[in-house]
């Protein structure tokens, strides 16, 4: 080929011919143009072979550079990713002060009251018997405690409750509602004759002003989902705190939030597994959504694989706003080998302090339904757990920063964690 370009001088594209046209194949050109033509006295196979043999040691002692940095890289990113994990971990259980309910002003807490502004909600109140049945079982049962006192009614709703403490004899009611539900109590005060007895007042009790100093004891229908989803306990606490008499008593005294391990594989199938293929298309973003979201519902007690572990106690007439922001360790016994898919929580709040008969309201799942339902957290990756076993966990609990009324729940179970909202 050299010989044929030194003898032909030819244009480069006629040296983009094919194979089996290729004119420098002609014996013609087997004989140098040029005497001792340097082009021809190189070993052009051993060169390319060298560069060749260059070319992969160079190629694979790059790739073992670019290994050894990506494990390097990878090394040094797992143990960030270590450093930050227990940087979160500490964060998600040392819940810091959150915003107190008291200090919401009346526009950022309007759209919490318009909820109980709808008949509705207090239909399905009155209409749970277990509910409503507890307070009247309390109330009537313990009429020692009612009589010739002042009661204060926090977050007083259809006023059921005040019309049982006057019906008990208590000497005055003041019933407190900021929602517009309170037009409709103050009717039914006048329609059953309790007028000189029952004062409905309009407003938050974090507002208002009573016209006595003192009352000798608070009842409040105060629980939410979870117990303290909505965080009306925040404006139990304000009541007692402003206008209890020493030695007075707060209705329900006191209460307790338990958690119990679930196994329902056909349930976490329906909610978190659904997005796996939604007409067959994937949509992890909503799956991961899913999986964050406290859920209210009933859950059946065959489905339970442990003991019950109580995760917070409430003194209702000692315990402060501070407390409601909680971490607590626990010890979860398993009771039968299944796949864990969910934790579920309950609560029970007891009248005792004083009484001469107590009362248990429970909303545990092998108890009479309520309205309160249970409480679901569904882990997104359920696990197996073997009967006998016993699992450590954790559950931190805090209002959210944005709405002091909703709930983050981090749990912990083994090496598991996953952070819920209820809101």
């Amino acid at each position: 080929m050299i010989n044929y370009i030194r003898k032909r001088a030819p244009r480069p594209e006629e040296l983009k011919c094919e194979v089996a046209s290729r004119p420098w194949d002609s014996e013609e050109f087997l004989f140098p143009a040029q005497v001792n033509d340097g082009l021809l006295q190189y070993d052009v196979e051993s060169l390319l072979e060298h560069l060749e043999a260059c070319g992969t040691d160079g190629k694979m002692e790059t790739a073992e550079e670019k290994v050894t940095r990506a494990e390097e890289k990878l090394s040094s990113a797992m143990s960030d990713l270590e450093r930050l994990r227990i940087v979160v971990h500490d964060l998600l259980n040392t819940p810091e002060p959150s915003v107190d309910v008291a200090s919401l002003r009346p526009s950022e807490d309007e759209a919490y009251f318009d909820s109980y502004a709808q008949l509705s909600i207090h239909e399905v109140m009155l209409k749970d018997r277990v509910r409503t049945q507890s307070y009247q079982d309390f109330i009537y049962k313990n009429e020692h405690l009612f009589k010739d006192k002042v009661v204060l009614d926090v977050g007083c709703g259809s006023g059921i409750l005040s019309l049982f403490a006057a019906q008990a004899g208590a000497r005055h009611v003041f019933a407190v509602e900021q929602a517009d539900v309170v037009h409709w109590t103050r009717e039914t005060v006048r329609e059953n004759g309790f007028e000189d007895k029952i004062t409905i007042i309009h407003g938050r009790i974090e507002d208002v002003d009573l016209p006595m100093d003192k009352v000798d004891l608070i009842v409040s229908e105060w629980m939410g989902y979870f117990l303290l989803f909505e965080s009306m306990l925040d404006s139990v606490f304000t009541a007692r705190d402003c206008w209890l008499k020493p030695g007075g008593a707060v209705y329900p005294d006191s209460c307790a939030l338990w958690l119990v391990g679930i196994g329902n594989p056909a349930g976490h199938e329906a909610e978190i597994d659904f997005w796996n293929d939604v007409y067959g298309f994937r949509m992890s973003s909503l799956r991961r959504a899913a999986a964050i979201e406290g859920r209210v519902e009933m859950v059946n007690p065959t489905h339970i694989l442990s003991q019950p572990v109580l995760v917070k106690r409430i003194d209702c007439c000692t315990d402060t706003v501070r407390d409601l922001d909680f971490v607590t360790n626990f010890s979860l016994h398993i009771t039968r080998s299944a796949q864990l898919t969910d934790l579920c929580a309950y609560f029970e709040v007891y009248f005792e302090a004083n009484c001469e008969h107590t009362v248990l309201l429970s909303t545990a799942p092998d108890k009479p339904p309520t309205h309160w339902k249970q409480t679901i957290f569904i882990w997104e990756q359920p696990f197996d757990v073997t009967a006998g076993e016993e699992i450590c966990g954790s559950l931190a609990c805090c209002k959210q920063a944005q709405d002091p009324r909703a709930l983050a729940v981090t749990i912990t179970l083994g090496s598991k964690q996953q952070t819920f909202l209820l809101q």
